[in-house]
């Protein structure tokens, strides 16, 4: 299975995902959200209300109207809501490079102006102040902190799961000219956007202050910039441009990437497997499934505990220990049930959870006891294979039992394809009360044959009981012959 992963921020965290950068990414994750070129705090903020065509009109390509649609709809939220990446990968260079505006009815956008503004519904827009690291620096960082914070908590709340790493990333000041020579990223861009070593230097400043502050209050990974080895390059595939590296740039991030996410698959498991004092673990309050169980341990479940699970194997008035193994591998994990009796024959249940799907209960026939059938009104739903009793009560209460009277001993068969075999034997000491039902049950399309009775007086059914009903008739006529 592949590892799911979010990315949030610009081209620079976007491209380790894009095969012209990274060939071979797709091999190890899949990309299941992301957003570009949004600022925290315009996400952070409420969404704009003007309307919105299913096509917008202005001279921008489908991608740039998608990043400003994103941007007043603030929809990444519900996006990493609904997938639930298990990494979100995002870099503060578009907080930092572009900032954010405040709009005259107190919306909040990314200043993209210079894009927007080619959009024929942004005249609806009255914009009203611009904040960035060159305009209101103290107020910027600021808002930025609060709006970070609230982004954190909506993680905590929403994805619980997804582990946050922070992309570092520095503005490229040099670029590799398609020549192989050193140039100037100032020079070659300053007809472009007027950035000077000083504003370029302000930028890189609040990039790490905001990388420092996401890192350290919120415990997260990174990946480090090494400004020493990238550069900015000619030949990239979307431009020279501040955030456009090199192609060493990308490998080298996607390596140190999945460095932390193998790191991670392949940590040793630090779980206590039971609790203080060698007790068994307590179910966690709430849980009503079996499978959202996760942490490795053996459990106890009483039977009122048990008989809340709504993927119980069974309905035994009985207390059940659970086993929980530790994963093998990111396909899921074992569980474990085993029956706590010493009344009756220990049932045992397993299976593989924790994928895509979970395996069925597997039942492990063990003791010398037959087993009790479960809770049913008909015999055709006893599926599981093993030797069951079940009492003249019982009996009665069976919608499909051929005679609804006495005990009867059920032999249950394994699945061979889609069906299995049901032997009913009565229980009886007695020789002429003697009987033996069969029959065919197809499971997959919940149909059966009827019951067969076996006639044990004609060849082919059971030698050992004709021979013992001749030899009863044999001394009943010696008795008879002696009087």
């Amino acid at each position: 299975m592949l590892t799911k992963i979010a990315t949030y921020g610009c081209c620079a965290t976007r491209d380790l995902f894009n095969k012209a950068f990274v060939s071979d990414w797709k091999n190890h994750f899949q990309l299941v959200s992301y957003q570009q070129h949004c600022s925290i705090v315009s996400l952070m903020s409420k969404p704009i209300e003007i309307d919105l065509d299913d096509e917008l009109k202005g001279d921008l390509s489908k991608f740039e109207k998608s990043v400003f649609k994103q941007d007043i709809l603030k929809s990444f939220l519900d996006t990493l809501k609904t997938t639930q990446p298990e990494y979100l990968v995002l870099d503060f260079h578009v907080d930092t490079f572009n900032g954010f505006i405040e709009l005259a009815d107190g919306g909040i956008i990314t200043n993209r102006i210079v894009r927007y503004k080619k959009l024929d519904v942004f005249k609806e827009i009255e914009t009203r102040k611009l904040f960035s690291p060159l305009e209101n620096t103290t107020e910027f960082k600021r808002r930025w902190i609060q709006s970070f914070n609230r982004f954190m908590q909506y993680m905590k709340e929403h994805c619980p799961n997804t582990q946050i790493i922070i992309n570092r990333l520095e503005v490229a000041r040099m670029y590799f000219s398609v020549d192989n020579q050193m140039e100037s990223m100032i020079e070659r861009r300053k007809t472009k956007d007027h950035h000077t070593e000083e504003t370029l230097a302000k930028i890189d400043d609040c990039i790490d202050y905001f990388e420092r502050y996401a890192i350290n209050n919120f415990d997260l990974k990174s990946l480090n910039f090494n400004s020493e080895d990238y550069f900015g390059a000619e030949d990239n595939p979307w431009g020279t441009c501040y955030m456009h590296y090199n192609p060493y740039y990308y490998k080298k991030k996607f390596k140190d990437l999945w460095d932390i996410v193998d790191n991670n698959f392949h940590a040793p498991t630090k779980l206590a497997t039971f609790a203080p004092g060698g007790l068994a673990k307590q179910i966690p309050i709430g849980v009503t499934k079996l499978s959202d169980i996760e942490e490795v341990g053996v459990y106890y479940l009483t039977n009122a505990t048990y008989l809340q699970m709504e993927d119980r194997p069974s309905t035994d008035n009985a207390g059940y220990f659970l086993i929980i193994y530790p994963r093998n591998g990111k396909n899921g994990f074992m569980q474990e049930l085993r029956k706590s009796t010493v009344a009756f024959s220990i049932q045992i249940f397993i299976r593989i959870t924790g994928g895509k799907e979970d395996s069925k209960w597997n039942m492990v026939n063990s003791g010398f006891r037959t087993l009790t059938i479960p809770n049913v009104t008909s015999i055709s739903d006893i599926t599981e294979p093993g030797e069951y009793y079940i009492t003249a009560e019982q009996v009665k209460k069976l919608t499909d039992h051929p005679t609804k009277k006495n005990g009867w001993f059920l032999t249950v068969s394994k699945k061979n394809h889609d069906s299995l075999k049901q032997l009913l034997t009565k229980n009886t000491q007695n020789d002429n009360a003697f009987e033996e039902y069969v029959r065919l049950v197809n499971v997959d399309k919940g149909t059966n044959l009827k019951w067969r009775k076996y006639k044990f007086d004609q060849p082919g059914f059971s030698v050992i009981i004709a021979m013992r009903n001749l030899r009863n008739r044999v001394m009943r006529r010696l008795k008879i012959t002696k009087a």
